[in-house]
């Protein structure tokens, strides 16, 4: 399969040249029109690639040359951006220097010129010749790739466990809805990622005892990223149907049947209507002195049977009389009943013996068969045994009968005619109720329906015309299933399952469009039917109107050792010398089911000794992709990646410059990937907001994790799994997109457009110093250097080898290094720079080369002690991001501005803020962090109105804050950071009308001062998450009415507390209270607390320990 990461390359490589052609063209120079060409040729190859995209290629020719492509595209992004940074270079030289390097500049050009049209001529080859390398854009590929992961489901159901680990509470839950919900057709799905166990659950769920007993009809079908509907359907079919050959109609068919039938019996009404008569009169005809007998019988015998079934009845009323007088007496109104029917039991008589006779009666005739049986071998009972048969018809027709008998043979038009106007009516009705029943039945029911309809008709002229009109149906109808279109196939499985309770599986399912294609297959029916769905993606489990998608856990490590011992000894126990090694090896698969199977499969044929077992522990997933039954497990995993559209692959291939294990900061992952450009902007909207979505997408198809979440709910931290790592550089090594540096590995890779060093840096510095410059555009350090303790490691540790070696970067983050005391000028060069995260030590200035960077979008200093900006930080007016660590003072201008700037913190206040913000220098800013230097921020949080994008808040060392009347800000959320919280600031905060989050917390190391909190009944109205940490906080009064929205509560070491606010109790939404570290006497009034149903109280430690 063909997978375009290089697409994005082109993507990003065009809108440069685009940018360039449109705002650069005094820089382009001579070059101008060698770009645009070249823009014009990656139109055509990126339209080329987005068609090849997922295609298969049985040859590996396409592959090939998408390689090709992706070389030249690489080598030609390097020539524009070297061009840039040489024409910038000479743009800013002065006048004087500009006449002396003239030629060398000219010569440049015409050097950059002539690669350009080099490259250009090599890409335009490609794509020319695509009809040579026999790859024209046709729709080809899709059998192979279905046969390909066809093989791969087979492979995977091997890695399936019949004894299922794990799961005992997810399949009790999940058979509960599918056999307790309503009479609803409903949609119950498993989402969660791939080798997670969502089909060995279904499969269990599906095979439960009481599942089969519920459902009348079950089927499972999978059905993968490269279904057909038509076959999807088929499969469907063969899983309902119990015989292994099955006839459906068309639907054309279908209604062209019943619409003659209709015909068919408004024509022959009439002799339909005699067929009924003639039926009729034989069978009287063949009954009539049997009938005579019974009546004769009846009459001589009626008083008799009467009198026995009165006798029954009455000597039951005499045993039970006093029992029922008892009960007459504690119930007034049945006295008079009861006394009724003691006195009237006389006058009764007659009709309590009818009703014990047709007692008797009606058991005769369900035993009239047997009984008839037995009248042959008892001539003494033979009349009685007749003549009891048929009474009970005979006693309510014999007169009619009778009348008929008597003038029948010269009558017998007559009495038809009578017998079928009386009873036309109800034979019309019965037969179009018959045809409308008959219509919502399977196509074969019907058929057979319709055989058993011909045999009973006598007629032959009849019956003929009735088999000819269903013969030629049926002989118009297609002759193989594969000739029924889509939409009767799924017609035909909607009649087949009307009527029934179903439950189907439809097993791994991709697409929103693969459920919209299906979904009206499945008849809503009102019988409590199911459709359980598996998915990696929540969106489309979602889609399929399932509110509440089942989200798989990960196993937990008891869960995981006891499927690795599964696995690995069969049944037996694991030797005790082996246990501990064994629990760290199932430990390091990270609760993913499929690794601990494929790991567990591989152990169990190995020795099993701890020589063995220590070389696999700490290597784990090289173990797991070293091997056939290995790679099988990442190409199951492969798929969610290969399903990704085209702008998420990078944005996924790029987590693999994360360590294993590493908790990734979502704010930070998000301004990389903007840095990288792998993201764009749709429309007006905001590109953050656009990448915050890709991350979404990305969580909500299980390839990323949620680790912590922020206070709104909203994303903090994720992580990756082991497996999915080594996804990401396996796929990012094959298209040089990225490259990892380990302690094994040290040489640098110049091919890898991105570089993660994930060892020592200064020993990778040092075994690099030397190479040639590397063309990568990402460096990102991982290793702490901070823990180095020989200065010698040390010696040398500065930036010079990345202005040398990384001229071209855009991404630098080199946070987890040792802090440089010397930024050199020469950083000044790296002007593709979007992104630097570093660590300087203390300054009194930042360095004014880094406000040369023009490009930059992001700084990240905030662990650097930096007093003061220099005056050249207005250049970088694409700066959005500036975290420094404060406090910093701001220089002063009278007229520029940062018109880019979203978040701006470490910032001190002082009179030249204060100015600056009120005169809007940062009008974008939504995230605003200071530093109070001692009491100045009285004036300045006034000066903040002229923000009005605003949102969030933070402030450290506060004392004071100015009146509610000045502080009218539409801030959301609010961190302070603060010796004391004043009653006046408790105030001021509660009058915030927008503020939904607000966090309080001690300074540490600061004696904090005893106090009180109390809300007032009007104060924080929209307020939903509140925490407070490091308080000493005496009481908390909470009024009627304050807070009255709030959702969560954190209470963090606040050792002077005793009790929450009663009125708590009565918040309406809160729905969670956490209580970290109380006091002994909190948590004894914690475990005395009742909470509503709805909120969940959580404590650490837990209340049954010790605090």
């Amino acid at each position: 399969m063909v997978d375009n990461v290089v697409g994005s390359v082109v993507t990003f490589l065009l809108e440069n040249v685009t940018q360039l052609v449109t705002e650069e063209a005094k820089l382009l120079g001579g070059v101008k029109d060698q770009v645009a060409l070249l823009g014009n040729e990656l139109r055509m190859i990126n339209l080329f690639l987005r068609n090849t995209e997922g295609r298969r290629d049985e040859n590996g020719t396409l592959k090939e040359v998408v390689s090709q492509i992706r070389d030249e595209v690489y080598k030609a992004e390097d020539v524009i951006d070297t061009f840039i940074l040489k024409a910038t270079m000479h743009r800013k030289r002065s006048k004087v220097r500009k006449v002396i390097h003239y030629w060398d500049h000219g010569s440049t050009l015409h050097g950059i010129a002539k690669k350009i049209e080099q490259h250009k001529n090599v890409i335009k080859g490609i794509y020319d010749n695509r009809s040579t390398y026999g790859i024209e854009i046709v729709d080809s590929g899709g059998v192979a790739e279905s046969d390909l992961e066809e093989i791969l489901h087979k492979r995977r159901r091997s890695f399936e466990e019949d004894d299922v680990v794990g799961f005992s509470n997810d399949a009790k839950a999940l058979v509960k809805q599918l056999v307790e919900g309503g009479s609803r057709r409903d949609v119950i799905s498993i989402i969660g990622m791939g080798g997670l166990g969502k089909t060995t659950l279904a499969r269990k769920i599906y095979n439960n005892d009481r599942v089969k007993n519920h459902f009348g009809v079950r089927g499972w079908v999978y059905v993968s990223q490269k279904y057909r509907i038509q076959e999807v359907l088929l499969e469907i079919f063969k899983s309902v149907k119990s015989k292994s050959k099955f006839m459906i109609l068309t639907d054309e068919l279908h209604q062209e049947l019943f619409q003659n039938l209709e015909a068919w019996y408004s024509s022959n009404m009439d002799k339909l209507n005699q067929e009924a008569w003639y039926s009729w009169y034989s069978w009287y005809d063949s009954n009539k002195d049997i009938l005579k007998q019974e009546e004769a019988w009846s009459s001589s015998n009626m008083d008799k049977l009467n009198l026995e079934a009165w006798s029954s009845w009455y000597s039951w009323y005499s045993s039970n009389k006093d029992k029922l007088k008892q009960e007459e007496a504690g119930s007034s109104s049945n006295k008079d009943k009861l006394k009724q029917e003691e006195a009237g039991s006389s006058s009764n008589m007659d009709k309590l013996k009818q009703k014990a006779w047709y007692r008797w009666y009606s058991l005769y005739s369900s035993n009239k068969d047997k009984l008839k049986q037995e009248e042959a071998r008892s001539s003494s009972n033979m009349d009685k045994l007749n003549l009891e048969a048929w009474y009970s018809w005979y006693s309510s027709n014999k007169d009619k009968l009778n009348q008929e008998e008597a003038w029948s043979s010269s009558n017998l038009d007559k009495s038809k005619e009578a017998w079928i106007s009386s009873n036309m009516d109800k034979l019309n009705k019965e037969r179009f109720i018959k045809l409308n029943d008959m219509k919502q039945k399977d196509d074969e029911e019907v058929k057979e329906l319709l055989s058993k309809e011909l045999n009973l008709i006598k007629e032959s002229q009849l019956r003929d015309s009735l088999r000819d009109l269903v013969e030629k149906i049926y002989e118009k109808n297609c002759k193989d299933l594969q000739d029924f279109t889509d939409n009767e196939l799924q017609k035909g499985l909607c009649r087949c399952l009307q009527g029934k309770r179903y439950l189907l599986v439809l097993d791994d399912i991709w697409e929103n469009i693969a459920w919209d294609e299906l979904k009206h297959a499945f008849p809503e029916n009102s019988k409590g039917s199911r459709l359980l769905i598996t998915s990696r993606i929540k969106e489309v489990a979602l889609h399929a109107a399932s509110p509440h998608p089942y989200e798989l856990p990960f196993l937990g490590e008891n869960e995981s050792w006891e499927l690795f011992c599964k696995k690995v000894f069969r049944g037996d126990p694991c030797p005790l010398q082996l246990e501990d090694l064994g629990r760290e090896i199932a430990k390091s698969c990270n609760g993913l089911p499929l690794a601990i199977v494929v790991l567990g499969g591989l152990l169990a044929n190995k020795e099993k000794t701890n020589h063995i077992w220590e070389k696999v522990k700490g290597y784990v997933i090289p173990h797991l992709t070293d091997t056939n039954e290995g790679k099988t497990c990442l190409d199951i995993l492969a798929l969610s990646y290969n399903h990704l559209p085209r702008e998420l692959k990078p944005c996924f291939l790029y987590l693999g410059i994360y360590p294993e294990d590493f908790e990734i900061s979502v704010r930070q992952l998000i301004q990389l990937w903007i840095a990288e450009g792998f993201v764009r902007q749709i429309h007006n909207r905001n590109v953050d907001y656009v990448a915050e979505g890709y991350l979404e997408k990305l969580i909500d198809r299980s390839l990323i994790q949620v680790a912590t979440r922020r206070a709104d709910g909203g994303v903090k931290t994720c992580r990756i799994h082991d497996l999915l790592r080594d996804l990401c550089i396996t796929e990012s090594d094959k298209e040089k997109f990225l490259g990892v540096c380990t302690e094994n590995n040290r040489s640098s890779n110049s091919n890898s457009r991105r570089l993660s060093i994930q060892c020592a840096t200064h020993r990778y510095i040092s075994s690099n110093r030397y190479c040639d410059p590397s063309y990568s555009r990402s460096l990102l350090c991982f290793e702490d250097d901070n823990n180095l303790n020989d200065e010698s490691d040390l010696e040398g540790l500065d930036l010079e080898w990345l202005c040398k070696t990384f001229k071209l970067v855009r991404v630098v983050d080199l946070w987890n290094m040792a802090n440089f005391s010397l930024i050199p000028k020469k950083i000044e060069k790296l002007i593709l720079l979007r992104y630097l995260r570093i660590q300087i030590g203390k300054l009194d200035v930042m360095p004014a080369s880094i406000c040369s960077l023009w490009n930059l979008e992001t700084l990240d200093m905030r662990h650097s002690q930096i007093k003061c900006l220099p005056k050249e930080v207005w250049r970088l007016q694409k700066l959005k991001h500036l975290f420094l660590g404060g406090p910093t003072s701001l220089p002063r201008t009278n007229k520029k501005s940062l018109p880019s700037l979203q978040v701006l913190t470490g910032i001190a206040i002082n009179q030249n803020t204060e100015s600056l913000l009120s005169k809007a220098r940062f009008p974008m800013v939504k995230k605003l962090g200071l530093h109070s230097l001692g009491g100045l921020e009285r004036t300045l949080l006034s000066s903040l109105h002229p923000l009005q994008h605003l949102q969030t808040l933070k402030i450290n060392g506060l004392l004071h804050l100015p009146s509610p009347e000045s502080f009218q800000l539409k801030v959301t959320k609010i961190t302070l950071l603060c010796r004391n919280i004043s009653p006046t600031v408790v105030t001021v905060l509660g009058s915030l009308t927008e503020l939904r989050i607000l966090k309080i917390k001690g300074i540490k190391g600061i004696d904090p001062i005893r106090m009180n909190l109390n809300c007032d009944e009007s104060s924080f109205r929209q307020l939903k998450v509140f925490k407070m940490a490091n308080l000493h906080i005496m009481h908390w009064n909470l009024e009627r009415g304050a807070m009255r929205r709030l959702q969560r509560v954190v209470i963090h070491r606040c050792n002077y507390l005793v009790m929450l606010p009663v009125q708590l109790r009565c918040l309406a939404e809160l729905q969670d209270v956490e209580v970290l570290y109380p006091t002994e006497k909190l948590a004894e009034n914690l475990r005395q607390l009742q909470m509503k149903s709805e909120c969940k109280l959580q404590v650490y430690p837990p209340l049954h320990a010790s605090n």
